[in-house]
């Protein structure tokens, strides 16, 4: 279910576009946005809440938190193309190329099939459909260092007496975002864990960081 199964990411997929702007430099930390406390009327007639309501947050507060409405506005910095380009480098909208059979590609309309709705919705998970492995590859993608990962299941093969016939080891994946976004992303979700929304996953003794 893992490669076969499809989902809409929800909040989860803020780390893309938090990723996004902090890599094109087009957001700072401690910059601050107005969350409309909870109803903030979008194009199309439809109206974006936040779980709870809100009013001035910084971006670093807008993660922690996850707004909605702070994370939507945020990303109207981003053209249409420049957040499609991220979601396809984090692996979004193609297989992963695992070792396991019925491996699905997810959906990720390009940026000419987006409807008025999707520059709001596209940017806090909703109205693309991804599989739980894309999500494990970005997450481990933030975790590495920015640097691209490619999942496999086999690391090796070996004799019961322990000669190896034959080892598997994905090539270095590229690089997708710079030590600079990345210190920043990860001060962001340490924080959802630590006194943000994902604080059932604190483990004591451990950093842990995390998205809801």
């Amino acid at each position: 279910r893992a490669v076969t199964d499809l989902m809409e990411p929800g909040s989860s997929f803020k780390v893309v576009t938090a990723a996004a702007l902090l890599e094109e430099g087009l957001v700072q930390l401690d910059e601050r946005f107005f969350c409309e406390n909870a109803n903030y009327p979008i194009p199309g007639g439809r109206i974006l809440h936040d779980h709870r309501p809100h009013g001035w947050l910084t971006f670093h507060e807008v993660i922690k938190l996850s707004s909605n409405i702070g994370t939507a506005k945020a990303a109207q910095r981003l053209s249409p193309e420049t957040l499609y380009r991220y979601i396809r480098a984090f692996g979004f909208g193609q297989r992963t190329g695992v070792e396991l059979p019925g491996e699905v590609s997810g959906l990720t309309p390009a940026p000419s099939k987006w409807s008025k709705v999707s520059p709001f919705n596209i940017p806090i998970g909703h109205g693309i459909a991804v599989t739980p492995i894309q999500l494990a590859v970005m997450t481990a993608t933030v975790a590495n260092g920015g640097w691209k990962v490619k999942p496999f299941v086999v690391q090796r093969i070996q004799t019961p007496e322990g000669t190896l016939l034959r080892s598997f080891q994905p090539p270095p994946g590229e690089r997708l975002l710079s030590p600079e976004a990345v210190n920043a992303l990860h001060t962001l979700l340490i924080s959802v864990v630590e006194s943000g929304t994902g604080q059932l996953a604190n483990v004591q003794g451990l950093t842990v960081a995390g998205k809801t």
